[in-house]
């Protein structure tokens, strides 16, 4: 229940970020792994540096990504998708622009005075109630609700397999796990 309770808490942000009125910006500057991934795969739009990296590496420590794949299924190709979640391979910024994951790259001076410029466009351009309706639109479009509930109880039943016992433990200990043993 304690593993279901933190699935759905998890899955309730990704749904306030989904469903949120306004453009929800991430600024990458560094790595975006696994949670951070998540997160700015719920974003709306994404900038990084050229030096950022991206990555589920869930499946390494014997974890499922289950509530990011919801939505991420959504944004990027299944082929992407695939190589991602299967692999846990972390790409660089020019890869995660390539297949979608994120919008902008640029130098780290570079990067806040490109997301004030986009924010500042953003709001003399655009209207805050079309922005909202069209973040519903699109959130009913997604049709993620029913397939977040799932996940998270797909989380939770993940979280006591002997393999995420097995990986979280290493992890935690810094330990590489030899999942032939």
């Amino acid at each position: 229940q304690e593993n279901l309770n933190d699935s759905k808490n998890l899955m309730k942000l990704y749904k306030k970020m989904l469903k949120y009125p306004k453009l929800i910006i991430s600024k990458v500057c560094g790595a975006a792994i696994a949670g951070g991934c998540g997160i700015i795969t719920a974003s709306d739009m994404v900038f990084a540096t050229n030096t950022s990296k991206f990555g589920y590496p869930e499946i390494k420590l014997g974890f499922i990504p289950a509530l990011v794949s919801t939505f991420l299924y959504n944004k990027i190709r299944e082929i992407d998708l695939r190589d991602l979640l299967l692999t846990g391979k972390i790409v660089t910024a020019i890869q995660a622009k390539e297949i979608g994951l994120i919008n902008q790259i640029y130098s780290v001076n570079k990067i806040d005075n490109a997301v004030v410029k986009f924010i500042k466009k953003i709001v003399q351009e655009t209207s805050p109630n079309s922005i909202k309706e069209t973040k519903k639109m699109l959130y009913r479009l997604m049709n993620v609700d029913n397939k977040l509930e799932k996940a998270a109880e797909l989380n939770a039943k993940n979280r006591q397999s002997d393999d995420f016992k097995k990986g979280i433990s290493n992890f935690l200990d810094k330990q590489p796990t030899n999942w032939l043993k």
